[in-house]
């Protein structure tokens, strides 16, 4: 409503009482009048004040505390008096007079306020300044709501700017007292190195992060005493909602270190929204992992750290589920998304409803094997169906080219950041490479699970196939008298799951699997696998290997080779031998170890000579060394 100024609306916020000095008998009193403050400040009169009974006048001070307990005057006492005529108001400033000596000033403009605006009481020169008013009040509105939600913000420093939040990571004291030199010093004592411009410094504890109480105390809760490497690194990074690409070994804790910078920034934008009255149904963040149970095991996890967290809610969207359920699920609104390629790809190609415009997160988790699965098609229709104004994370334990080519596709202004050696097996794996005949696998296998000296569970056993993974089970289970289960992805998800719970509940130590355990599972209590079937690639094998240790545990792998894994000898022998891990006489006798390492002394002095730049003085070695060797031949 646009009130004139010569209508009176609310005696409590026109008028304020002023008091002179009353001696009586018993006690020293304030004479209370009240003024009109609208009027000429040339008047200072008092102003009588007239009772319900006609033509009577009470005390100023009665009539004042009878005010006090009023709401509001009655549409027709606003209507009495000199405002009964309707005024014509003016729509633009340059129309409006300035104001003289006492009269009321546009709050926007300067010149004479003659209107006041219903929601604020602000003084206006016309329709105009109304209007500029009443946005310039909005934006304070918003200023406020961010610090009611100051929880909410921790290190994020909370702006509003045309009704958006931005977000603003602010450095610990603590840290902005290191200098350079010792945050160097941090890095390689943590063996942690990064590229690109502006990286913020490393956190030593999560309360530098000052993150939200409660999500501080969820991370308590799940056992996250203090943060490993890869996660002091990466948080405060993407707390400054930069890009990012992470090589990290597995069981370094990848999974903690999106997710609780995710969290962070999502509750802070949610409750933003919901105190502001504009929250949507639709989701903040999406990520996207290779298989059902790491999905499942990232859905879990999120759920723990946003406990108590109001309005936050996940999304589980994973293929073997049906998928009414899941859009049920979307349909009631929830902020994160955890997804596989496939299942995601199907329901934003078919499902008009689900929005992606909000999301400001994206995770692509276990990048590459997602690539070596074939999912980069399907990636890719998720990217273009997200806004051209996101943050992206990828997060790998190992990078290859091709990763690094996606990564310049996907990735804006990014930061690298690789946490121990690069696609190399977890320093804390003890590994035994073993030189076993095809034929003997199963009996060498046997003599070490049925010897307790060598036999730790539970135990992860690796094969290359599905139903070699069955056989496998039986026979473990019919020989060694142990309970023995097999998971592979001709199992439905229900079974999967099933199995997977007997086993990380104790009822079954020994699990047979193919390579769907091996990427990225957290299998806390597991200490012992056994490489049964030595994986195609010395990608695959690192991510096997790494589910003998989490978050820094010891343990340890045993992998059966023969002349059938000939194409990765020299690849394992590269990767292990900085460890300082034995190999059998067979393997590095074998012809076809040297063979390969013959081969790549060839392609080394290729691609050599391919990149040295051609001078006149190296033209001219080159003829006159060529001219040599030709008159040496008879």
């Amino acid at each position: 409503m646009f009130v004139p100024r010569s209508v009176t609306r609310r005696v409590d916020y026109h008028l304020s009482h002023k008091s002179n000095p009353i001696s009586t008998e018993n006690s020293n009193l304030r004479k209370i009048v009240i003024i009109d403050e609208r009027k000429s400040v040339t008047n200072p009169s008092p102003i009588p004040v007239k009772s319900d009974d006609s033509g009577a006048f009470t005390d100023p001070f009665a009539f004042c505390l009878k005010e006090t307990f009023a709401e509001d005057i009655s549409k027709d006492d606003m209507d009495k008096g000199e405002g009964e005529k309707e005024e014509k108001v003016i729509s633009y400033s340059k129309n409006q007079r300035w104001p003289t000596l006492g009269e009321p000033v546009c709050v926007i403009c300067g010149r004479y306020g003659a209107y006041i605006v219903d929601e604020t009481d602000g003084d206006v020169c016309s329709l105009e300044c109304k209007a500029r008013h009443l946005n310039c009040t909005s934006a304070k509105k918003d200023e406020e709501l961010l610090d009611s939600t100051a929880e909410s913000g921790g290190a994020l420093r909370m702006k509003a700017f045309s009704n958006k939040l931005q977000l603003q990571y602010n450095e610990n004291p603590v840290l902005a007292k290191l200098s350079v030199s010792k945050v160097d010093d941090i890095r390689e004592a943590l063996n942690i190195r990064v590229r690109g411009n502006n990286v913020s410094k490393p956190i030593l504890e999560f309360k530098h992060c000052q993150l939200t109480e409660t999500l501080g105390s969820n991370l308590v809760r799940c056992g996250y005493a203090t943060p490993t490497p890869v996660q002091m690194q990466v948080i405060p990074v993407s707390l400054c909602s930069r890009d990012l690409l992470v090589c990290a070994h597995t069981g370094s804790g990848k999974t903690a270190a999106f997710l609780v910078p995710i969290i962070q920034r999502i509750y802070a934008e949610v409750e933003f929204l919901f105190n502001a009255k504009r929250l949507s149904n639709n989701p903040f963040g999406v990520i996207m992992s290779p298989t059902r149970e790491l999905c499942m095991q990232i859905e879990k996890q999120a759920k723990e750290l946003m406990q108590g967290l109001p309005n936050m809610k996940t999304a589980l969207l994973v293929g073997g589920m049906p998928i009414p359920p899941q859009l049920h699920r979307l349909s009631s609104g929830v902020q994160i998304i955890v997804a596989t390629p496939g299942r995601m790809r199907e329901i934003v190609n078919t499902e008009s409803s689900v929005d992606l415009s909000s999301v400001k997160v994206f995770v692509l988790d276990e990048v590459d094997i997602m690539l070596q699965m074939g999912f980069e098609q399907q990636v890719q229709e998720v990217i273009d169906k997200l806004p051209a104004e996101k943050q992206t994370l990828m997060f790998s334990a190992t990078v290859s080219t091709s990763i690094e080519i996606v990564a310049d596709k996907l990735l804006v202004n990014p930061v690298y950041v690789s946490v121990g050696s690069p696609s190399e097996p977890n320093a804390s794996v003890k590994q035994i490479v073993l030189w076993v005949e095809e034929q003997l696998k199963k009996k060498h296998l046997f003599s070490l699970l049925q010897d307790p000296k060598h036999f730790m569970p539970p135990v992860v056993v690796f094969v290359n196939s599905k139903i070699g993974a069955d056989l496998l089970a039986e026979a473990i289970q019919k020989i060694c008298n142990i309970c023995c289960l097999s998971i592979h992805g001709d199992k439905s998800q229900k079974e999967r799951s099933k199995r997977l719970e007997l086993f990380l509940g104790g009822e079954c130590p020994v699990l047979v699997c193919t390579s769907l355990l091996g990427r990225g599972m957290d299998l806390p209590k597991v200490r012992q696998v056994i490489n049964f079937d030595m994986p195609s690639s010395i990608e695959e094998y690192v991510h096997q290997v790494g589910r003998a240790s989490r978050l820094g545990s010891t343990g340890w792998a045993l992998t059966f080779v023969n002349n059938t894994n000939k194409l990765v000898f020299l690849d394992l022998v590269e990767t292990l031998r900085p460890l300082g891990v034995n190999f059998p006489d067979e393997l590095l006798n074998s012809p076809y170890f040297h063979q390969q390492k013959q081969r790549d002394k060839v392609f080394s002095r290729k691609r050599k000579h391919k990149h040295t730049v051609v001078t006149q003085q190296s033209l001219i070695d080159l003829i006159s060394d060529h001219s040599k060797r030709r008159k040496k031949v008879p």
